[in-house]
């Protein structure tokens, strides 16, 4: 029989999702039970204290909103933080190399087949893009 190795820690990650996951099935009867029984049966039963039955539906229409809200909020946050489209910086930043004329090509990190790489000029692309338009 294989070995079995026993944890005895448990992470409060764990402790925490194990409580959560517990936590969510009584309470989803609950919401299900408010939502789909009658005020009067409420009622009957001396339940007299709850919210309005409106936002049985505004809860999950606004948690699924707020849910899909998420990405657009994200991309706006990421244009609102780059630089913009005419600026130089979205060409070069701090990690750009440019190749320097000076060093070969053949020239490697020892122990590394790889070559090292660099940013091409812009003026090279460009220069290539206007020599295949002119030939074509």
């Amino acid at each position: 029989m294989a070995d079995v190795k026993l944890r005895k820690e448990v992470s409060t990650t764990e402790s925490c999702g194990f409580i959560a996951y517990f936590l969510c099935f009584p309470l989803g009867l609950l919401y299900i039970f408010w939502a789909f029984v009658p005020e009067k049966t409420l009622h009957l039963m001396n339940i007299t204290y709850y919210p309005p039955k409106s936002l049985a539906f505004l809860i999950p229409t606004f948690t699924v909103l707020g849910i899909m809200s998420i990405p657009p909020i994200y991309a706006l946050l990421n244009y609102l933080s780059a630089p913009s489209y005419t600026s130089r910086d979205t060409l070069w930043d701090g990690h750009s190399r440019e190749f320097d004329t000076i060093v070969t090509t053949s020239k490697k990190k020892e122990g590394s087949s790889i070559p090292e790489t660099f940013d091409l000029d812009v003026r090279v692309i460009n220069n290539s893009l206007r020599c295949t338009k002119m030939q074509g």
